[in-house]
């Protein structure tokens, strides 16, 4: 038989995993906002533009020096070390984000 105090044990684990998925997703919605800055500022890219059609081949200001500033500028705000693959990876902003995500940002 269970007892009301192991009820309220279960309750309040529900309510603690219930919090830390908000949690988490109010995170992801904060990286997300920080990538999309950093993709803004190192390209000069409009306030108002659709970051799912931002391509290295279709930017005009993504040359080699704005690559390595980008991989720099997440590796710095992220707390994250990419290796020569992830560099080679980083061809649109879609990718900046799995990246992230595949880092557990």
């Amino acid at each position: 038989m269970i007892s009301f105090l192991n009820y309220k044990v279960v309750a309040h684990t529900i309510i603690i995993l219930i919090f830390i998925l908000n949690l988490d997703g109010f995170m992801t919605a904060i990286s997300s906002k920080k990538l999309k800055e950093i993709f803004q500022i190192v390209l000069e890219l409009p306030e108002d533009v659709d970051y799912s059609n931002i391509r290295q081949i279709t930017e005009s200001k993504w040359d080699s020096l704005a690559h390595t500033s980008l991989i720099a500028a997440m590796e710095s705000e992220f707390e994250l070390t990419f290796d020569a693959k992830s560099y080679e990876r980083l061809t649109s902003f879609a990718a900046a984000e799995l990246l992230l995500k595949e880092s557990g940002i």
